[in-house]
């Protein structure tokens, strides 16, 4: 299905609690609003009296190609102010939300699991909003993006119900320099696996980690005198050293519980030496001494210690 310079795409509507538009499925569907200030996908009871659930949406993707938007919304998921439960169980798989003002919008609506692939948005928009009375909400977003100069609000949670939460989970966010992301949570809001990429220098909320586990990247680091890591795109760096050296404190904006290993060779010649800069903490005040054989190599692995503001070496494995 394509709706194609449209204000308004898909529109299911019960106004009556014996008419439930619901148990469907749609595929591959693509609505591109033209005209402003439209809804891509609605599902809405409102507080009519109807009821809706258990409807499921796959590949279905939405764009706001018409840029003077300013209330635009993706996803508008509205149940009655007197019981969300009239707009409830409704499952979207990898759906691509592009620019608009509100990505997607939970309005009164209960157990709505959505699983964004790309979503961005316009500046000052946001990827999900829910309001106070819409419980137990699964939310992620495979890549969230956001480009210089805007600014985005990844989550507006205002429901506060700790048996019910919203969740924002296995999301993946890239925020370009001067682009930002921000973050609005309640006292119920749960958060876990969400990540950064690295090689985007914007701004995250501290709850967006460096890259999952897995996904390591290796960084040769330029042997000389002073050797500087770059933490925004080195989760394991590696060197050669030629003579005695000192590792510097990292460059980039390092967030609490970050990660980076060092993999640290001796050359041809062996016996080099490194000296720590007091940005690098090691248990019992001191640092570990380097194998002195030629052409082996050392392992050292840190965590960021945010309340102290120091990198805590972690792991060491000396001589291989």
């Amino acid at each position: 299905m394509q709706g194609l310079n449209v204000k308004n795409g898909i529109w299911l509507k019960s106004s009556n609690a014996s008419f439930n538009p619901g148990n469907l499925v749609f595929n591959d569907c693509h609505m591109d609003l033209g005209i402003a200030n439209g809804t891509a996908y609605y599902l809405d009871t409102a507080d009519t009296g109807g009821f809706m659930n258990i409807c499921t949406f796959i590949e279905c993707d939405a764009i706001d190609s018409n840029g003077s938007s300013t209330t635009s919304i993706g996803w508008r998921f509205k149940g009655s102010t007197t019981s969300y439960f009239t707009t409830r169980d409704v499952l979207v798989l990898r759906s691509n939300v592009e620019l608009f003002n509100t990505a997607v919008s939970l309005e009164h609506a209960a157990n709505i699991e959505f699983n964004g692939n790309y979503m961005d948005t316009k500046t000052n928009g946001t990827i999900f909003s829910v309001t106070a009375d819409s419980p137990n909400n699964q939310l992620s977003v495979q890549y969230a993006y956001v480009p210089n100069p805007k600014t985005t609000k990844i989550l507006n949670d205002l429901n506060t119900s700790t048996l019910k939460p919203t969740t924002l989970r296995n999301s993946f966010a890239r925020a370009e320099t001067g682009g930002t992301f921000t973050l609005t949570k309640s006292v119920a809001t749960v958060l876990f696996s969400l990540y950064r990429d690295t090689d985007g220098t914007g701004v995250y909320p501290t709850e967006w980690q460096g890259f999952p586990k897995g996904l390591v990247r290796i960084t040769p680091l330029t042997d000389g005198a002073t050797i500087t890591p770059d933490i925004t795109g080195t989760e394991l760096g590696t060197v050669t050293l030629a003579g005695n050296r000192t590792i510097a404190a990292p460059t980039g904006t390092a967030v609490d519980g970050q990660k980076i290993m060092f993999k640290i060779k001796q050359d041809a010649t062996g016996s080099r030496t490194l000296t720590w800069n007091a940005i690098y903490r090691f248990s019992g005040g001191t640092a570990p001494t380097l194998t002195t054989t030629a052409a082996k190599t050392d392992y050292l692995g840190f965590q960021y210690n945010a309340a102290d503001t120091k990198w805590d070496c972690i792991a060491e494995r000396m001589g291989f």
